[in-house]
């Protein structure tokens, strides 16, 4: 009888031994670990392009936009409310400094010509700085001397000047002015 020999068979793919050389080594590690590598740098790669391309596409519609919008700015009309707009904005700022940094001036204006005796006349003022300055005219000494006084005795006028500047032979008209600090005298 005969026997049965087992079959050999020799593997041309594997090595028997495993390589000692530098290429040989290299040569394994990248046809079994660099081949993976590879496809994960190729997928990084191709996830980078499609994000580039969605940024560019987001990117060309916020220019679009802003060009749109510069060309709407750009008309003469616009232009024209700009500059209204930046003098508005000007004299609310210069209304705004002038309200809080000057005193109220009308109120005190017509308190003065209230007290202004029944015969006399006002003919000219000026209010500058504080300083009210004011021409009159009157028919009798009398009158003149009382506004004075009025003046004189007042607690918010200070600095009070009399000055009579003609007497007229008609009617004998009296002309004077009168100068005087409005507000609460300053203490040195």
């Amino acid at each position: 009888m005969r026997r049965k020999l087992p079959t050999k068979s020799v593997n041309l793919l594997s090595p028997i031994q495993p390589p000692q050389d530098t290429f040989s080594m290299l040569y394994d590690w990248a046809f079994s670990v660099g081949k993976f590598l590879l496809i994960f740098v190729q997928i990084v790669v191709i996830a980078v392009f499609i994000t580039r391309l969605y940024w560019d596409q987001v990117n060309n519609d916020l220019t679009r936009e802003i060009n749109e919008k510069a060309a709407v700015l750009a008309q003469e009309d616009m232009q024209e409310r700009e500059v209204l707009y930046r003098r508005l904005h000007s004299l609310f700022d210069d209304l705004n400094t002038l309200n809080t940094s000057k005193p109220r001036n009308a109120r005190t204006v017509v308190v003065v010509l209230e007290n202004v005796p029944r015969n006399v006349y006002l003919e000219d003022y000026s209010f500058n700085n504080g300083r009210l300055s004011k021409d009159f005219y009157a028919h009798d000494f009398a009158d003149v001397r009382e506004y004075e006084r009025f003046l004189k005795g007042h607690p918010n006028h200070y600095d009070v000047s009399l000055e009579l500047e003609r007497t007229g032979d008609i009617d004998r008209e009296i002309e004077f002015s009168v100068s005087y600090m409005i507000g609460e005298k300053e203490e040195d």
